[in-house]
């Protein structure tokens, strides 16, 4: 910035100078007043340029940051990290569902999904495997079954382990 308004500075003083120098000559002077009044407005001009340059350079850096960012084995690693709470979470949810319906402890039932991952942006359950183990594999599988089928939509599977 110091350069800057030395630079304009400058150019004022030195217009001024070789103008009162030519002060005899009124044409000639007024055409010395118009050269130092264009040059200094060149001066002043010329920061908009290296800005536009830079506005440039930060538009490409951003461009490749976010080409960085979402290329990366951390954009990769977030989405699986997604993917394995969502799964657990609807495990868990359908886990407890068995349970206050049916009464079964918590170790009596097994919840595994078969996930769609196809298209990350909408991922869809296409089966839920349960298994009941201890004395819950004495109920009817088919009731469990159709109950949670009845109920999130998809293909279920219960067995008796």
């Amino acid at each position: 910035m110091n350069t800057y308004t030395l630079t304009i500075l400058t150019v004022s003083l030195v217009g001024g100078i070789i103008n009162s120098l030519v002060a005899s000559n009124n044409g000639l002077k007024k055409y010395i007043s118009y050269i130092v009044s264009l040059v200094c407005v060149v001066c002043l001009i010329s920061p908009i340029g290296s800005l536009i340059g830079n506005i440039a350079n930060i538009k490409s850096n951003i461009n490749d940051y976010v080409e960085e960012v979402f290329s990366s084995d951390a954009y990769n690693n977030s989405n699986s990290l997604i993917i394995n709470t969502g799964k657990e979470k609807v495990c868990e949810g359908v886990k407890e569902i068995i349970k206050d319906r049916y009464g079964f402890d918590d170790n009596e039932v097994i919840v595994d999904l078969e996930l769609d991952e196809t298209n990350i942006q909408a991922i869809k359950i296409e089966k839920i495997n349960i298994i009941l183990t201890g004395k819950a594999s004495w109920s009817d599988v088919n009731t469990v079954e159709e109950y949670i089928k009845d109920m999130v939509g998809c293909d279920i599977s219960v067995k008796r382990k």
